[in-house]
């Protein structure tokens, strides 16, 4: 007896190895009863807590057909192996313990391959893997397919179609799977028989492709079964709804001959006196039409009238709620809560420009209505003047609160620019009030064009400060009354004629301070010449040659020209000083010291 799916695979004798083999081939079938055994475990419990009885009969049924699918497989390779290890006088009781130390596995190997087990088949065992390969990969596509297939949750849309598809599944689970599942035991009896016969050729271990691994295999006909246990939940609910649905249908196909059948008899009694009755159903039917008719004209009428009374009653309403915002005393703490305040109510102006519209045309709808004459517009012109002086209120007090916005926004604005003009004078008062006139001439010209600069912006300011009483004269009488609006005036222009005559002091200053630095530059000039026209004179000795009293001569003409030229300078330094003492400088002391050195 042979199996037409695994060829003759020669191996070595070697005990040890084989005893190996036998317990990872006894390893991996312990952990698959596991696996399948924790898997239908899993099963139950989903079984238990989603089905009825009979549900959970089902499933213990298919559980034992499992189990009894194992028992046969098991009984039938321990019978294959036996048939063939008779010819050596050997034979195995349980192939997951008989092979595990290996001999017995050694002594099959022998007889099937009909020689003693050498190390050189490295090509069939290629052949062989490639075999693994095909299989392996035909397998993990025919389960993902049919999880593909079986996770489709679409269902006939009756209770025969729901039944052919539940059978259809059973006949999978029974016929189809099975195969599948032997082919999964053989694939694994394969990677095994692989591995033994690389053990004793004792090369490197064969490890499949990513994805081909038995795990993997394992992994997804655990997706498998899940995706089996969806579907049977799903096409048994669904079984039982069609159920539902036909016995539904059921109910009501009796229901429904049962009045037709009233309503024929019904039919042919009515029938017998409808007759008689026509001519006056008829004149009825033209009676209630015209009646019809004359209600359904004072109805329309009632219902414009309504609609006027509501759009009435919604203007009224907006009337009130924009007369409480207009009335509001509340007019701004500052210049922008002012201006806020302002761009809102001209917002509420445009808005009653929009309501205004909407109240003329509401009004030209009730004047329509009494022209009409219906019954009930006696109050419509009553409300109509209700309206147009309660509107006319409004729109004086919006008027009224818009003048009153203005008006505070003016002051605001009027405090703001007091306030900005007072802070400038105030930083302007503290530059031209410092005591620094600069330390040398070209810091005092410096400090001197700054000053030159800020008289410019001071004068400038003349227009703000006059501006300023003149826009305290235009606002309203009962802010113009305020003490704080007249002392603000009076105080800026005092800030501001302090400030002005503070600047010319200190122009005045500097330009004093600059005629010092001036005036002492001169004077260091002049005696640095006389210092140095000293030493030349002093250190000059009497020519020998007439050509080096020649040459003396020529300097002393130029050094008289010079000392005229200095000599317009001294007296440019003397008038200086006279003019500092005369105003009074502070310095004059110091400078007439200076003065008098020079001359000296």
């Amino acid at each position: 007896m042979e199996i037409p799916s695994f060829p003759h695979l020669p191996l070595t004798s070697d005990v040890d190895t084989m005893s190996s083999t036998a317990t990872d081939l006894d390893n991996m079938d312990v952990q698959r009863q596991y696996k399948l055994s924790s898997r239908w475990e899993n099963s139950d419990t989903q079984w238990e807590e989603e089905h009825s009885t009979s549900k959970l009969f089902e499933s213990s049924r298919i559980k034992a057909l499992a189990d009894e699918r194992d028992a046969v497989q098991k009984k039938t390779f321990t019978k294959w192996m036996n048939s063939h290890l008779a010819r050596v006088l050997c034979r195995v009781t349980d192939m997951y313990v008989d092979l595990r130390d290996g001999c017995a596995l050694t002594k099959l190997l022998e007889v099937l391959s009909g020689e003693q087990l050498v190390l050189d088949k490295t090509l069939e065992i290629g052949q062989i893997i490639a075999r693994y390969e095909t299989l392996a990969s035909a397998l993990l596509e025919w389960i993902e397919q049919t999880i593909a297939l079986i996770s489709n949750q679409r269902f006939a849309n009756s209770l025969t179609g729901v039944q052919q598809q539940l059978q259809a599944f059973t006949a999978y689970c029974t016929v189809e799977k099975p195969l599948k599942f032997e082919e999964k035991g053989n694939l694994e009896v394969l990677l095994f028989t692989i591995q033994s016969k690389l053990r004793a050729n004792n090369q490197k271990l064969y490890l499949p492709h990513e994805g081909k691994l038995i795990s993997d295999i394992n992994r997804a006909w655990e997706r498998l079964e899940r995706a089996e246990h969806e579907r049977e939940v799903a096409l048994r609910n669904e079984l039982i709804r069609q159920e539902k649905l036909e016995q539904l249908a059921h109910r009501f196909d009796h229901k429904a001959a049962m009045r037709e059948t009233w309503l024929n008899e019904n039919h042919r009694l009515i029938s017998q006196v409808i007759c008689n009755r026509v001519h006056h159903v008829n004149s009825c039917l033209e009676e209630l039409h015209r009646l019809a008719l004359c209600r359904r004209t004072e109805l329309d009428g009632s219902r414009c009238l309504w609609a006027f009374f509501q759009e009435m009653e919604e203007v009224e309403s907006w009337i009130h709620e924009k007369d409480q915002v207009i009335s509001s005393a509340n007019c701004g703490k500052d210049l922008n809560s002012a201006t806020i305040l302002l761009s809102k109510h001209k917002n509420l102006m445009g808005e009653l420009v929009v309501h205004f519209s909407l109240l003329t045309q509401t009004i030209t709808k009730g004047e329509q209505i009494l022209a009409q004459k219906h019954f009930g517009t006696g109050n419509i012109q009553e409300r109509i003047l209700e309206v147009r002086v309660q509107w006319k209120t409004l729109d004086e007090l919006a008027v009224l609160r818009q003048q009153r916005l203005q008006e505070a926004l003016s002051f605001f604005q009027f405090k703001a620019d007091t306030d900005d003009l007072e802070m400038w004078l105030q930083d302007a008062y503290r530059i031209v009030s410092s005591d620094d006139f600069g330390h040398d001439e070209y810091s005092t010209q410096s400090l001197a064009k700054k000053h030159r600069g800020l008289l410019e912006d001071i004068g400038q300011h003349r227009q703000l400060v006059q501006g300023l009483r003149s826009q305290a004269m235009s606002l309203a009488p009962e802010y113009l009354e305020l003490d704080e609006v007249q002392s603000r005036v009076s105080e800026v222009e005092a800030l501001y004629s302090e400030v002005k005559e503070v600047a010319g002091l200190r122009r005045q200053w500097l330009q004093d301070a600059l005629a010092v630095y001036r005036m002492f530059s001169e004077v260091n000039a002049c005696e640095h010449w006389i210092d140095e026209k000293e030493q030349w004179l002093n250190s000059m000795d009497i020519p020998d040659t007439l050509e080096d009293l020649e040459l003396v001569q020529q300097r002393f003409e130029s050094l008289d020209q010079e000392m005229n030229s200095m000599l317009v300078r001294v007296v440019e330094v003397n008038e200086l000083v006279q003019q500092l003492v005369e105003n009074g400088h502070p310095s004059a002391t110091e400078v007439q010291g200076c003065q008098d050195h020079l001359n000296s």
